[in-house]
C-alpha cells in the first residue's frame, strides 16, 4: 500500500470503479443512511457513468 499513485482515469479502470463505489457506499456509507437510501445511492447507470468519466 506505499506506492499509491493519483493518474487520470483511464476506461480500463471502470470495473474497478465501480467495485470500490459500491463498496464505500454499501459498506462505509451504511452506517449513515437508510437501508432505501443506500439501494437507491448504489445503482450504477454504466453507460451514463462511463459518459462523464469520459
Amino acid at each position: 500500500m506505499n506506492n499509491i499513485q493519483i493518474r487520470n482515469y483511464q476506461p480500463g479502470d471502470f470495473q474497478q470503479l465501480c467495485a470500490i463505489f459500491l463498496r464505500a457506499v454499501t459498506m462505509t456509507a451504511s452506517q449513515h443512511y437508510s437501508p432505501q437510501q443506500i439501494a437507491a445511492w448504489a445503482q450504477i447507470d454504466e453507460s451514463r457513468w462511463k459518459e462523464k468519466l469520459a
